[in-house]
């Protein structure tokens, strides 16, 4: 029997199909590449761990063997609802949070136990100002109440160069999440609150320009 010929058009079309399937499998694969690089924690859902002692901020960081450094660099490697477990220590770092994330401080970084009395997790923003004119973004002095199940504050803010001290509100349920007045400042040009409650009024002493004031 005579070996069947082959035409050139049905090499050449075999050879096209062969050529993309073997681009669409290269496209899979890198596709599956920046899936994997993009979040590596634990395991799927597992929480995110911060240790501003010993972690390092790599595209890597989150499980418990490998923690983050800075609370910022894992909120930007979060997905929504995640669980971040922040070590013992203080975190000179102000916060820009654009997703429903748990932050919970108060942990050890060696087995990862919680104990917030003991292990005391402080996010401080002092030395490090919000970009922009924010009124607060720097020094701040507070006076608080409690009020029928409620936390009053009122507290001293300075702008990003530490000037033009302003009083603004905030209200709590716990003395811990803080919700801050839609209008704040409430007080221009003032600082070193110091608030009582008399009867249904709250009298609030505060300087301005030098001297004291009293408002209601």
């Amino acid at each position: 029997m005579m070996p069947r010929e082959r035409s050139a058009s049905t090499g050449g079309r075999s050879r096209k199909w062969l050529l993309l399937i073997g681009g669409l499998l290269a496209i899979l694969c890198l596709g599956l590449a920046l899936a994997c690089s993009e979040r590596a924690p634990d395991a799927a859902g597992d929480p995110l761990h911060v240790d501003g002692a010993g972690g390092q901020d790599t595209p890597a960081c989150g499980p418990r063997s490998a923690p983050c450094r800075t609370v910022g660099y894992a909120l930007g490697r979060a997905v929504p609802t995640d669980t971040i477990r922040v070590a013992q220590g203080v975190y000179t770092e102000n916060l820009v949070i654009t997703q429903p994330v748990i932050l919970e401080g108060g942990y050890e970084a060696a087995g990862w136990m919680r104990d917030p009395a003991r292990y005391v997790t402080i996010l401080d923003g002092v030395g490090s100002p919000t970009a922009g004119a924010d009124w607060d973004a720097s020094a701040l002095m507070c006076a608080v109440l409690s009020d029928s199940g409620k936390f009053k504050m009122w507290y001293q803010g300075y702008d990003p160069d530490f000037a033009n001290p302003s009083i603004g509100y905030a209200e709590s349920a716990d003395g811990v999440h803080w919700i801050k007045y839609a209008v704040n400042p409430v007080l221009a040009g003032a600082e070193s609150p110091h608030v009582l409650r008399e009867g249904g009024l709250y009298r609030m002493w505060y300087s301005a320009d030098g001297a004291i004031a009293i408002t209601r």
